[in-house]
């Protein structure tokens, strides 16, 4: 499959990969061998290999190093896996065009917790045999080789053998959890798996959507999974080899009837003919096969997962009442029954200060006179710009008018007195303890979110 942009595609090179008929000289971010490189040099054609003028990965600007000769080959074979994750060459056809004729584009560089389910048919020329940890059918096995004789290709696990003469010794033979080993690395064994195995990403196909492309290749198959399709309701689906020219695609609707979705006919056309392309789309809600692996491998030859349609979920800031002042805000998903997850990359949240105004009455009733001695802050202490003060113990009975812009204000009482007059508010501003009265504590907290008023009235005072 031809690609338009090397972003976050992983490539293995030829052993003897040919050479342009003009030089490349891109600028690709690439990791290979594990070293990080800004770009990739290819001799043209009128150089020879064994000129020692060969592949060449860029360090920087100012320096690079050759990994590729035809008189020496590869300085390891490491080199020839490359993992592209950007640059401005990314798009450059001519890099483009040399490595889909020179190199295997792979689903990953290493094999490590890998899962692959291997096709029904495989191919083992030339020989090989590597060393991988890996489980299938329940067993453990440290090697994995193949060989080709006149029968054909014959596929062994350890010393046993699992395929030959197009046949599996048992059909879960095929599917292979590769663990670790000395060859978990090597490009040839990635390749090989590449072209005769499917890479499972996925486990289950609960709650996905995939939409057939457009040539099919099954082999005669029956899955029992539940899905909806061009608004209709289905529990199972069937690839159907009719008969040497004819294939069929059925769905099975919930009352056993089969509905012929496409069809191929080789005597009639060279493609498949869909009854309505709405068809093509599947949503799967689940089933007995909704994890088998068969089903996945086949569904990831044959069609393309959609990426899941994320509800967006959304939260008004305002609610957690914070003060004026950039904050740092991150989140973290949590379900009974289920592990948290980890916390949501950070990001600022800045609340401008707001104005509000704010008129404080304070009055006494006692035989003393009209004395009160007090302070006002910005803020929920006296760190707090201050507002106001009375400047002398005959205070004052003319209401005060101050803007707050904290969301709090703090009137401290200087001398003691006791407020069981009555402390009111009105409009925007609240009381914060509205267990407490005033003579409970000199600092007195007043949450500020509109403009209002404060009136407090004493019954005594004490000097």
């Amino acid at each position: 499959m031809s690609v338009s942009n090397l972003t976050n595609t992983i490539w293995v090179i030829n052993n003897t990969p040919t050479k342009p008929s003009a030089e490349i000289n891109c600028s690709i971010n690439f990791t290979s061998n594990g070293s990080n490189y800004t770009g990739i040099l290819l001799p043209s054609s009128t150089v020879l290999w064994y000129q020692d003028v060969g592949i060449s990965y860029k360090i920087d600007s100012q320096s690079s190093e050759t990994i590729y000769t035809g008189s020496s080959g590869w300085n390891d074979e490491a080199y020839r896996i490359i993992k592209i994750t950007g640059g401005t060459d990314v798009t450059n056809s001519s890099l483009i065009s040399w490595l889909e004729a020179n190199a295997t584009q792979v689903q990953v560089d290493d094999l490590t917790n890998t899962k692959w389910v291997l096709e029904s048919g495989v191919y083992t020329r030339p020989n090989f045999s590597y060393n991988i940890n890996f489980t299938s059918n329940n067993s453990n096995f440290i090697s994995f080789s193949g060989n080709y004789d006149v029968y054909g290709s014959h596929l062994k696990y350890d010393n046993s053998y699992v395929y030959e003469r197009l046949n599996w010794a048992n059909e879960n033979y095929r599917i292979i959890d590769i663990v670790s080993g000395t060859d978990i690395a090597n490009p040839d064994l990635i390749v090989w798996l590449t072209k005769n195995a499917t890479y499972i990403f996925i486990n289950d196909l609960t709650n996905t959507t995939w939409i057939f492309k457009e040539d099919l290749i099954w082999g005669e198959v029956q899955y029992a999974i539940n899905f909806t399709s061009n608004n209709l309701s289905f529990k199972g689906i069937k690839y159907q080899v009719y008969s040497a020219d004819i294939d069929r695609l059925i769905y099975i609707q919930n009352n056993d009837t089969e509905l012929k979705v496409s069809e191929y006919d080789a005597d009639m056309a060279a493609y498949w003919a869909w009854i309505d392309n709405a068809y093509k789309t599947i949503q799967i809600s689940g089933g007995t096969d909704a994890n088998n692996l068969f089903l996945i491998a086949d569904l990831t030859k044959n069609a393309d997962l959609q990426a899941p349609v994320i509800p967006t979920i959304t939260y008004d800031l305002t609610q957690l009442q914070l003060s004026a002042g950039t904050h740092t805000i991150k989140v973290k998903a949590r379900a009974t029954g289920y592990r948290d997850s980890n916390f949501s990359n950070s990001v600022s949240y800045t609340i401008a200060p707001q104005s509000f105004s704010v008129t404080i009455t304070i009055s006494n009733e006692s035989s003393l006179g009209d004395k009160q001695y007090f302070r006002v802050y910005d803020g929920q202490d006296d760190t707090g710009t201050l507002l106001f003060e009375s400047n002398d113990q005959n205070g004052t009975q003319t209401p005060i008018n101050v803007t707050c812009t904290s969301g709090y204000l703090n009137i401290v009482l200087i001398t003691s007195a006791y407020a069981d007059g009555g402390v009111t508010t009105s409009g925007g501003v609240t009381k914060q303890d509205t267990s407490a009265n005033l003579s409970s504590a000199w600092d007195n907290v007043f949450v500020v979110s509109g403009n209002g008023t404060i009136a407090i009235t004493y019954l005594d005072w004490d000097f």
